[in-house]
């Protein structure tokens, strides 16, 4: 182990945070997100960054096309700014009017966009927003709550709230520059335990329910939907077998 840098000197604490590495260095916050430094591993070469002198409240670091992403305040808010190494210069890049918060973070790379989640200047919600490093765009604002980006196969997923399903799983395409729910339909069984009456509620339309014990024997097959009668069933645990359109779901409802 070797000390590289003691920042702070004087036996205090530096309050180290936000370790992120761009190219060939490292850039990392100091006294609680005061101040930016970085480091190519040496004592010498471990410095604060002179161009970011002017901002605060450093946070959410993301390295990208040898350029540093991050949040930070110059008095206007907490915005999306980036540092570029090679001109040693720092950009604005969300510059909301008013003051207002941007709140950057969450940060995850398709093509040529950088995806994260940002406020808008109508309400502090997370929304999905991006940039090529030079302009940056909101992609809807109907969205909330967006967080925990990620890539699978050239396609955005994320956490994200409709304001009609509550918070779940959305999808969006840079090629159609779409964006869709993904979620399951919600299905309920109620009562459960029940005596008497099985009461399923869905989001979609149901084409045929089947009840297995667990022995695997169909016990009965309908299309009922509401108040199923398993007055004359024996106590126990039954799968139930739903079908629609979109698949099959599979619930497990106890008899008492």
């Amino acid at each position: 182990f070797q000390l590289i840098k003691d920042v702070a000197g004087n036996q205090l604490d530096s309050e180290l945070s936000n370790f992120r590495v761009s190219g060939s260095t490292l850039y990392f916050s100091a006294f609680e997100g005061s101040e930016m430094w970085k480091t190519d591993g040496t004592t010498g070469g471990t410095i604060q960054v002179s161009a970011t002198s002017d901002i605060s409240g450093f946070n959410n670091f993301f390295g990208w096309d040898s350029k540093l992403f991050f949040e930070g305040d110059d008095g206007n808010g907490d915005q999306l700014w980036v540092y570029d190494p090679i001109g040693d210069s720092v950009t604005n890049l969300s510059n909301l009017p008013g003051g207002s918060n941007h709140d950057p973070s969450d940060y995850a790379v398709i093509d040529d966009w950088l995806y994260y989640r940002g406020e808008d200047s109508n309400d502090n919600n997370g929304h999905l927003w991006r940039t090529n490093g030079n302009a940056t765009f909101q992609l809807d604002d109907t969205i909330t709550n967006v967080d925990e980006l990620v890539v699978l196969n050239g396609k955005l997923y994320f956490e994200g709230n409709n304001n009609s399903e509550g918070n779940e799983l959305f999808e969006f395409n840079p090629a159609s520059l779409s964006l869709n729910s993904i979620s399951k339909a919600r299905i309920r069984l109620y009562p459960n335990p029940t005596s008497n009456y099985i009461n399923i509620m869905s989001e979609i339309l149901i084409t045929k329910i089947e009840i297995f014990d667990l022995l695997g024997n169909a016990i009965l097959t309908t299309d009922i939907q509401n108040n199923i009668d398993v007055t004359n069933f024996q106590s126990g645990m039954y799968v139930i077998k739903i079908h629609s359109d979109n698949g099959q779901v599979t619930k497990k409802v106890v008899l008492d």
